[in-house]
Order: C-alpha cells, then structure tokens, then sequence
C-alpha cells in the first residue's frame, strides 16, 4: 500500500518532532501516517491510546501497514483503571488518537494519557477534532506537553488562557464562550499552527464524493408536550438533559418510520445515530417490525463486539448500523454507507462532524447524504444556534 503525497508530508511532520499533533480532517488517514512514522524511524515499543471502539481497528493497521517493534494498544479506560503510568527512559512513543479526549484537564483519563505522554521519548497526537467547541480545550495538551507556549504568553492556569484569548460571560452552569479575542487571531493562533498539522480534504488532491448536509425539521405534536407536562418540565436549564431524553423518544418513531419507507424502496445501506439507550432501544424496534436487518452497538459493547459489528456491516451483511454516537462517532469507517442519521446532534459541532465522517472518508465512491432531525421550538433549536457559533470559532483557530 502507498501513501497519498500530502499523508507523506503528514509523516515527515511526525518525523521531525519529538511532540506533534497532527489533526487532518477525518477521514484523511491519520492512523496510516503515524503508522508510517513510527515504522520508518524503527521504533521498537509503541502505545496507543485511543477510544475502545478502535482499539481493534489500530491492531489491524498496524498489521496492514507493517508497523514496527512490540505494540500496546490500550482504551482511555482501561489506561484509567489499570492506573498505567509513564516510563522515563524507557525508549517508547505514544501515540494518542482522538487527543481531544484529553481536553479536560481535572478529567482521570486527561492526566493518565498526557502523563504517559509527557514521560515518552516522543508524543504523536492524532486527532481531527483537537478543538471540539472552544480554545478552552487547548490548555490542557499545551501545558502539559508545550508549556513553553503558556510561558511565553506568562499563562499559569486555564482561566487565564481562557481569558487571555476568548470573549466570555458566566452564568449560573459555568463559563460561556461566546467568540475570539483580536489577541487570539494575531498572537494564539500562530503559535498553535507550530505545534499542528492539519489539512482539509479541499486542501488535498484527493477527490471525495460530495457530502450534503441538511437540517430535517419534524412536527411536534401533542404528545411531545404532555409528556413534558407529565414530568413538571419548565424548559429552563435545570432539565436540559431531561429535556433532551424526552425528545429523543418523541423522535425516534418518527424518524424510523421515514428510514424505513426509504430503505424498502431501495436497496442502499444507512448509518443511524442516537444519544440516549431509549431512543435507540425505540429505533431498533422499528426496525426490528419492519423485518430490516440491524448492527451496531453502543458505549457497554467490547472492543471484539464493536469490531464485528463494523465488518458486517463493511460486508453488506446488514442494511442498518445503528449505534451511540458517543461510541461510534470516531475513528471507524462505514463507507458502505453514503447515508447518515443523527437523531439527537450533539451540542459539539466537531462531535457531529466526526460521526458524519465516518462515511465520507477515504473508500467512499458515492455522493453522500447527511442529515440532522429536530424540532422546532425545542432544545433542538438552541443545539443548532450553538453549533454554528461554536464552527465560526474553530474555523478561527485550526482552520
């Protein structure tokens, strides 16, 4: 197998650091790069951490593209409560894939992977969406692995970073980032941009299908609002993840009997995503009725069951996937499918496009459709304001 030129230049950018993040947009294969790297400068001990769903998808590109020496592949949880810690001298790389992970600083899975990282003779980390929602999420890979950035700019904590370079308010559940400093423009991104690589597909002479991507709005009806009035619901803040629970279920029927009349007038294949186990428990139903076979799994599923899922799937034996998306919205690849449904979007504009990539990616052949369902003058109203706020910033800082 070879490598596209600009997935050469991704390793030669590897090669020449001891610390690098390399966050291409999905699908760009960062995984073959780091493979790659790894394997022309011989290394002879690797760890990967990355989610549980592709854990058993690096051993098998490691396999594919002959990477080097032993190899350790380990999930953020597993590193968590094994309580794994770093071998100074030790002679190893890490690498950590989807190191957005890491943005939460007091978080255990954040402090374990960067720790290790910190500890390592060199520290790949791979992701496409390092930034997920605000540069909030930069501080804890900056400190910990380029801390000379902080020093340079006299930053000793997050809310100094914070205020150093975002427009934000705080209100009753914490701080709210609402745009970018003039400072984050001319100093911050400058010096990020040293630190990463990242390439779109519409910077790469790779021609992928074309990807549209629409908003399905769907009626609420009567029983949507009784429910609500059922629980005591107000709509304020307090009940947002109860609010988001109910409107799942208010969706799933309607947007299964949709999928179900296109999927008998067809023969194509089609990815569908949700949140919450009752929304998919009630998709699956429909499905079930429907006599359409179904794959997929959600976060309780082992890294075994995920991967079988994945090639059934891969290997037509199954007309839906079905599956959390907090689980299997990264790093796998469902280019079987040229269709994708999220039920419930996520607030995170990088969580949705990363659950939409993985059909539009390298091995696609077809145009694809993605499609996000809500309701008007729901939660789901303020998810899609907040998304589009939250893209203007991350165009801003990563491109």
């Amino acid at each position: 197998m070879k490598l596209f030129p600009f997935q050469e230049e991704g390793v030669s950018f590897l090669l020449d650091r001891k610390r690098a993040y390399l966050c291409d947009e999905m699908g760009l294969g960062k995984t073959p790069q780091a493979i790659v790297a790894a394997r022309d400068l011989g290394i002879k001990r690797t760890m990967v951490v990355c989610p549980a769903s592709v854990v058993e998808n690096w051993k098998q590109e490691w396999e594919t593209w002959k990477g080097p020496g032993k190899l350790a592949v380990i999930s953020y949880a597993k590193l968590v409560r094994q309580n794994i810690v770093g071998d100074p001298g030790g002679g190893y790389t890490i690498i950590l894939d989807e190191a957005h992970y890491c943005k939460t600083i007091s978080a255990q899975r954040t402090k374990a992977a960067l720790s290790i990282a910190r500890t390592a003779d060199r520290a790949w980390l791979l992701s496409g969406t390092p930034m997920p929602n605000d540069p909030r999420e930069l501080w804890s890979v900056v400190k910990i692995l380029w801390p000379e950035v902080a020093h340079h700019f006299g930053i000793t904590n997050q809310f100094q970073w914070m205020d150093r370079w975002c427009i934000w308010s705080e209100g009753e559940y914490g701080y709210r980032v609402w745009g970018l400093k003039p400072d984050a423009k001319t100093l911050l991104i400058p010096q990020i941009r040293k630190l990463m690589l990242r390439r779109k597909i519409a910077d790469v002479a790779i021609e992928l299908p074309p990807l549209r991507t629409t908003v399905e709005w769907l009626p609420r009806d009567d029983s949507f609002g009784k429910e609500l009035e059922r629980l005591g619901m107000t709509g304020d803040a307090a009940h947002i993840s109860t609010l988001r629970r109910v409107l799942g279920s208010h969706k799933a029927p309607l947007i299964a009997k949709q999928l179900v009349a296109e999927l008998k007038e067809g023969n194509h294949q089609t990815v569908v995503m949700y949140h919450h186990r009752d929304t998919g428990s009630l998709l699956h139903e429909t499905f079930d009725r429907a006599k359409l076979s179904v794959v997929g799994f959600d976060g309780a599923a082992s890294s075994a069951q995920r991967q079988h899922a994945i090639d059934a799937f891969q290997d037509g034996k199954a007309r839906i996937f079905l599956a959390q998306q907090t689980a299997a919205g990264i790093g796998i690849t469902l280019t079987a499918a040229s269709d994708i449904v999220l039920v419930e979007p996520s607030w995170s504009p990088e969580d949705n496009r990363q659950a939409i990539k993985r059909i539009h990616r390298i091995g696609q052949s077809a145009p694809c459709r993605a499609r996000l369902f809500a309701v008007p003058d729901t939660i789901d109203a303020a998810i899609m304001k907040s998304t589009a706020r939250k893209m203007d910033m991350i165009e801003e800082v990563i491109g």
